[in-house]
Parts: structure tokens; C-alpha cells; sequence
């Protein structure tokens, strides 16, 4: 018992007394850990990664069902089974910048390539409009081919492909990718057609590394949060108000009615000061709660009210308590929030 008062009183002089300590020390902590966050990505998670998302494909040259009509197409002279209009997308995801020119290339050879499905002919390719950054797409009849000097993170080039299958396919197959063209990097392919796609996150519309640093504040301050509400519950002054509380809620009408029933009980420093009546004011309430009568314990099994300061068991303080316990939780679902969706 003396332990957790002890405890307790400690809690309370940090709380009253080393305010301005904990603040900075919460501040320098802070820091240290956004320091450590942001320090993170230049040590881990460099490797190149190049991303090629098949976002659409349509057929143009769709067969009749019609009985008995026949339609035949052809494409620069060449007649074709079947022409396919694709829409990719390929995006640098990984943490750097790829170099594609120079000694320091990471390229292992002077183009990033990607491999393409043997059983369809590559026979055009556009940039889609709106592609600013500089890089050049050429292609053979199997691979895609990309040049450039560097290629920016997050960056991303979107190209329509136009390819020819003479097998009756209901589906475009994707692109494969069966040789590794960045050292020490790796291609994924990526199939977007019959995904739905999602709502954008608000905070990674920003430029990097602003989400970062705002999810690692964020869960910084979720447990910034989560000390604070963990201090405050354990404080002797909240402690003391909610056991006073529940006190008065379960035994002091039982109390009042005792000394109302048998005056005698009523502590003599309490009738010195104030004239008996059947009726007791709030005040003189309070004060027999303070002069508690042994006694009555003893031959009412009525447990000892717990000892609060004055200006701790008033309903005000208790308000106030609790009005601060719903603003930390209120804060830290709020947070909470911000990390996951937003």
C-alpha cells in the first residue's frame, strides 16, 4: 500500500513540479526518434526497383456473332487475327534514383528492357500525352526498351502498345520479364486490369519524404498520447477523486441516514461548530465525511471514506477529470485515424 502511495506522489510532483523537464524531454525524444526515421531510408531500401503495370487492354479487332457475316482486317498491309490496344504503366518504386548513363550506371546494359510475351508482336508504341519526363521508349518485336539519364523515384512513363496475336485469344496476356536489366534491382510486373483501384491516401499525394515524416509523428504522437493518459490515470489526485466517488455513490446516503438516526455518533468537533438538524447542508455534509465516526464502521459495516483533499472530491475537479480522459482518447483515435487513412 505504501508502495503505490509513494508511487503515486512521485507521479504527482513530476506532474506539478517537472512540467517544463518533461516537456522538453517529450520534445528531445521527439526529435531523436523522427531523426532515426528519416535516417532509415539511406541505409535500407535501396534497391532499384522498376514497376510495369498493365493497366488496360482492349482488343480493336473484335469478331462478328452475327451468322454468316465475315470480317477480315488487315494492318499496314499485313492481315492480322487479332489487334490488341494496350495501356502500360511503368514507375520507378523503389527508395533511389536509377541511374541509366555513365560509370555509375545501374544499368547493366545502356537501356532498362522488358520482356514481352512471345506470342505477341509488339508492332507500335505512343506515349501517352502528359509523360514529361525525359526518357526515350523504343522497341523490337518482343521488348519494350527504355532509355535514359536518370529515373527519378516515383516517377512513372505511360505508353500505348499496339500488338498483334494470330491465335484466337480471349485475354491479353501480360508482359514477362525474363531478363534482369538493373544490377542488384529487380522488375515486377504487375497486372491492373480487374483491380479496383483505390482511394489515394491524402498524405501520399505529397512529395517524399513529407508522408514519412507525418506517419512518424503521428505514431510518435499516439504514444506521446498514450504515456500522458497512463500518467494521468495513475496520478494520486484521479485516483483518489474516482475511489471518493464511488464511495459517496454507494454509501453516503446510508451514511447520512445513520448520523440523521443516531446523533450520537455525530463527532463532537462537528456538533461544537454546528447545531444539530434533522437535515444537513452540503457543507456540513462534507465535513462529517471528513470526521468519519469509527464506530460507524465498526457497527454499520460502512468502509472508511477514502481521504481527498477538498478541492479534489468536489464534482467540479471530477468534471474536469474526466472531461481531460475523454480529450486524450478523442486525440488518440483522431491519430489513430491519421495514420491509417489519411
Amino acid at each position: 500500500m505504501t508502495s503505490e502511495n509513494e508511487k503515486s506522489s512521485f507521479i504527482d510532483t513530476l506532474l506539478k513540479n517537472n512540467f517544463i523537464r518533461i516537456i522538453g524531454t517529450l520534445t528531445a525524444f521527439l526529435a531523436s526518434v523522427v531523426g532515426i526515421f528519416l535516417a532509415i531510408p539511406s541505409f535500407v531500401g535501396n534497391t532499384p526497383k522498376i514497376e510495369v503495370r498493365l493497366q488496360e487492354s482492349e482488343i480493336l479487332t473484335q469478331k462478328s456473332n452475327v451468322k454468316g457475316l465475315v470480317s477480315h482486317y488487315t494492318y499496314n498491309g499485313d492481315t492480322v487475327s487479332s489487334l490488341w490496344r494496350c495501356r502500360i504503366e511503368v514507375a520507378n518504386t523503389g527508395k533511389k534514383t536509377i541511374i541509366g548513363r555513365g560509370k555509375h550506371s545501374d544499368l547493366l546494359d545502356d537501356k532498362l528492357r522488358i520482356d514481352l510475351n512471345p506470342n505477341f508482336h509488339l508492332v507500335k508504341v505512343e506515349k501517352v500525352p502528359g509523360n514529361s519526363i525525359p526518357i526515350e521508349v523504343d522497341f523490337q518485336e518482343h521488348e519494350l526498351n527504355f532509355k535514359f539519364d536518370q529515373w527519378l523515384v516515383d516517377e512513372k512513363i505511360e505508353i500505348i502498345g499496339y500488338f498483334i496475336n494470330n491465335k484466337a485469344l480471349s485475354s491479353f496476356a501480360i508482359p514477362v520479364n525474363q531478363k534482369r536489366s538493373i544490377e542488384n534491382g529487380e522488375i515486377i510486373v504487375v497486372d491492373k486490369q480487374n483491380t479496383t483501384k483505390s482511394k489515394e491516401v491524402f498524405i501520399d499525394t505529397f512529395d517524399p519524404p513529407i508522408p514519412l515524416i507525418a506517419r512518424s509523428l503521428s505514431v510518435i504522437l499516439l504514444l506521446a498520447e498514450l504515456a500522458f493518459m497512463i500518467l494521468f490515470i495513475l496520478s494520486s489526485s484521479f485516483k483518489s477523486t474516482i475511489s471518493f466517488w464511488r464511495w459517496k455513490r454507494i454509501y453516503y446516503k446510508s451514511y447520512i441516514d445513520i448520523l440523521t438516526k443516531n446523533p450520537e455518533l455525530i463527532p463532537k468537533s462537528f456538533v461544537e461548530k454546528f447545531p444539530y438538524r434533522d437535515k444537513f447542508s452540503k457543507d456540513e455534509k462534507a465535513l462529517m465525511i471528513v470526521s468519519f465516526n469509527r464506530e460507524i464502521e465498526k457497527k454499520f459495516k460502512i468502509p472508511v471514506p477514502p481521504s481527498v483533499s477538498p478541492e479534489h472530491r468536489s464534482l467540479s475537479f471530477l468534471i474536469k477529470s474526466l472531461i481531460v480522459c475523454f480529450f486524450i482518447l478523442a486525440a488518440m483515435g483522431a491519430t489513430f485515424l491519421c495514420i491509417i487513412k489519411y
